[in-house]
Parts: C-alpha cells; structure tokens; sequence
C-alpha cells in the first residue's frame, strides 16, 4: 500500500511538474520601449543598453549666442559593454572595459516652429578602457560629426562615466570643428 500511494504522489507531482509554464520557452522582449523594425532589432542585440539624448545645447558657430544659437537634441545612444582580460592571473591582473557606441541624433533650432535647420548626428565607435585596480570607474569622451550642411563644421561631444556595469553619460556639448 505504501508503495501504490508513493508512486501515485510520484506521478502526481511529474503531471503538476510537466504542466506548468517553462519560463525558458517564453519569448523575451528587447525593446526598451520604442517601437523597433526587424534591422533595429540586430542592431538592439548588438547594443544591449540605450541612453536618451534629450536637452538644449549652445550652437558655438553662432556668434552672439542668442536665443537663435540655442538647439535641441533629441535621439539615442546605443551601447555595450564588455569585460576584456589580458592577463587575470594574480598579482597583477589587467583586463578593459570595451565600450561599443552607437549614436543616432536630431539637431534643431529649439525655438523655431520651422524643421528648416534640422542637422543630424549619426556614427559608431568601438573603444578600450584599460582598467587600474584601485579605480571604481572611467570617463571616456568621444567626438561625433554634426552633418549640417553649408557654415562651419561642428561636433557633438560626449563625456561619459564607465564602469563594469554600466555607461552614464555626464555632458554633452557642440564644439567647432577647424579641421
């Protein structure tokens, strides 16, 4: 009798077991909540994380920096981060931080009605920060070309923090670009 009420709970808990829902089959989501196309979806799985680019910034080709010579940013940064060892044995292991971006922006003149004077800003980069043992983080700073057509060359430049786990951005600024 003990062995027919053993097999029943044994049988029992393989059906309650088998029925449940495997969490290993579910789809996973990637999209950060923006609408994404089947090419952006590669582009997401080769640039897990995102940051928002959202802000004013001062146009330096404006002389008298008015009003006229504020822009508004608006767009996203695509990034990823990954742990590279050089040597991790003791005593002294080396390793980096490389850090893949993926930068797609707008540039507009922030008080303006018109979509006239839109500029875009758009470019990849792959970088290696070599890691110290008695630092907690990084800044990496990295220059994007403004395409705006006719007048000076700009660049948007970006300032971020780095650590192991993740990217932060701490500025970003329009600089002219002499070259």
């Amino acid at each position: 009798m003990k062995t027919l009420f053993a097999s029943l709970v044994a049988i029992f808990l393989a059906f309650f077991i088998g029925c449940q829902e495997s969490s290993i089959t579910d789809p996973v989501s990637n999209d950060a909540g923006w609408n994404l196309s089947t090419a952006n979806k590669d582009i997401i799985n080769h640039y897990p994380g995102a940051i928002k680019l959202d802000g004013l910034l001062t146009d330096p080709s404006n002389p008298f920096n008015t009003i006229n010579g504020t822009v508004k940013m608006n767009g996203v940064i695509k990034y990823k981060l990954e742990l590279v060892q050089f040597d991790p044995a003791p005593p002294a292991p080396q390793s980096a931080i490389k850090v893949k971006l993926s930068v797609n922006a707008e540039l507009k003149k922030a008080y303006s009605n018109q979509d006239e004077h839109v500029w875009f800003v758009t470019g990849t980069s792959e970088d290696l920060v070599i890691r110290k043992n008695d630092q907690q983080f990084y800044f990496l700073e990295k220059s994007f070309k403004v395409h705006k057509g006719t007048g000076r060359a700009l660049d948007l430049i970006l300032k971020f923090r780095v650590t192991e786990r993740e990217l932060v951005l701490e500025s970003s600024r329009l600089f002219i670009n002499e070259y």
